[in-house]
């Protein structure tokens, strides 16, 4: 069965809960070569045992994508968690609020989970297996009552927030901001005056609404990802991020029946 580019997977391919110490030890060395050794970001995050993990990864569900019995890819789900509510994560609890106020969200009545750390091993990246592996992260979260999806993703990984700048009203533009929430930043961090990781030319920052989409967004863009936020440069990583929700009210119609379409692969019980 092909799912797309990356190498062919087999019937063996599924996305399931990971409950073994295994599979979040493959998972976390997934986000280690995807996050640390390629991107460039999140060593601060590496641990003793060479694995990209933190207290957030305690309190939260760890969806794997799994082919032949091994992890190629893996997204975090976390609910609101009082545990970790402190002066960096004042009201959910989330990674997320370390850059963004999620009082709009709490104001709102919204029931959300945080999705973050989604990456697929380069050998098996393509669209089907991120989808995939959103997918799961809808089921397994309308499982637990909850209907929306925020997450905080990085901008191409650029340290630029003038390009992330661009490509948000490039968002804008097109509609593809949310409809009801503009989140306020708690990021007050300055970017690196000299951008070490541009993602535009000088040419498409002179044009930019010639600029193109990264390509990650225009996966997000038609899953059903809507801008919630400004960019913002996040100290921690030294990366920008943009602040991203869906549910209901922004899903296209594809992709709730794509989300409501039973898939053999995807188990969670």
């Amino acid at each position: 069965m092909s799912r797309g580019g990356g190498r062919r997977l087999g019937d063996s391919y599924e996305i399931v809960v990971a409950r073994s110490a295994k599979d979040l030890d493959e998972a976390f060395r997934v986000r280690h070569a995807v996050f640390v050794e390629e991107s460039g970001t999140l060593q601060h995050l590496v641990t003793t045992a060479g694995i990209e993990a933190s207290e957030v990864d305690r309190h939260a569900t760890h969806l794997v994508a799994r082919e032949n019995g091994r992890v190629i890819g893996t997204v975090r789900v976390q609910e609101p968690t009082p545990a970790l509510v402190d002066a960096r994560r004042p009201l959910f609890g989330m990674a997320g609020e370390e850059h963004y106020d999620y009082a709009p969200l709490r104001d709102a009545a919204l029931r959300f989970v945080e999705v973050a750390r989604s990456c697929v091993l380069r050998a098996y990246r393509n669209p089907r297996v991120i989808t995939d592996l959103w997918k799961a992260a809808v089921l397994f979260a309308n499982g637990r009552g909850k209907d929306h999806f925020m997450g905080v993703v990085h901008v191409d990984f650029t340290d630029s927030l003038d390009d992330a700048r661009i490509v948000h009203a490039k968002l804008a533009r097109e509609g593809k901001t949310h409809p009801r929430f503009a989140l306020p930043a708690r990021s007050r961090v300055c970017p690196p005056a000299n951008a070490a990781y541009p993602i535009l030319s000088d040419a498409e920052r002179a044009a930019p609404e010639t600029a193109p989409l990264p390509s990650i967004f225009t996966l997000f863009r038609r899953i059903g990802l809507r801008a919630c936020g400004a960019p913002v440069f996040m100290a921690d990583t030294r990366r920008v991020g943009l602040a991203m929700l869906a549910g209901p009210d922004t899903f296209p119609a594809v992709t709730q029946r794509f989300f409501a379409t039973a898939d053999p692969a995807i188990r969670l019980d």
